[in-house]
């Protein structure tokens, strides 16, 4: 009961205010994703390279949101990952230890006030500091991008990147959210 009549009195201030919608900025955003980073486990990706598929270790060390209004809004992001495993080459197995570093675009959607990236499409891969010729990893790396796509697909559908819980106006106002879209340098969620 108590919550109906506080979302009735939400309601009611946002109506007569005028605000319509809330927006979550750029920098809120990667403030969080920092705070996110910091609790996520190691992930796995399946890479198939001809007949054999190799399953190579990912943590994600750092990541960097940028929000444009190309392409009718999309959120650009880089990330920096550990990469590490075991390739089959050559007839021997070589370990591999690496900073990979992709540079992906992504759509949002909003569910239950948690926000996910859709649709991840990699636009680059870098791959930096491993321990054996950069050109040979990167010619054994090359069905990674496929791959790493589906992984990232995956990955964002179940991992949010924002909670909308850092404040009663923001829990509240992720109840009434019908629309989001991205502009320059911020997410903006229609309530109406």
């Amino acid at each position: 009961m108590k919550s109906r009549i506080l979302l009735c009195v939400m309601l009611l201030s946002v109506l007569l205010t005028g605000c319509n919608g809330y927006r979550l900025s750029e920098d809120k955003l990667n403030a969080e994703i920092v705070q996110r980073i910091k609790e996520q486990p190691e992930q796995s990706i399946l890479v198939s390279m001809g007949e054999q598929t190799v399953k190579l270790n990912m943590v994600v060390t750092g990541g960097v949101v940028d929000l444009t209004a190309e392409s009718g809004g999309s959120a650009k992001i880089r990330m920096a990952t550990d990469l590490t495993g075991t390739l089959s080459m050559f007839g021997k197995e070589i370990a591999v230890a690496t900073d990979l570093q992709p540079y992906i675009q992504a759509g949002v959607r909003i569910e239950e006030g948690k926000i996910y990236l859709v649709d991840p499409q990699v636009l680059e891969i870098s791959v930096h500091g491993s321990n054996f010729n950069d050109q040979l990893l990167r010619s054994v790396l090359g069905p990674l991008h496929n791959d790493f796509e589906v992984a990232l697909a995956g990955y964002f559908s179940e991992n949010p990147v924002y909670v909308m819980n850092h404040s009663a106006l923001e829990e509240s106002a992720a109840l009434m959210i019908k629309k989001i879209t991205i502009k320059e340098g911020e997410i903006v969620m229609s309530m109406f």
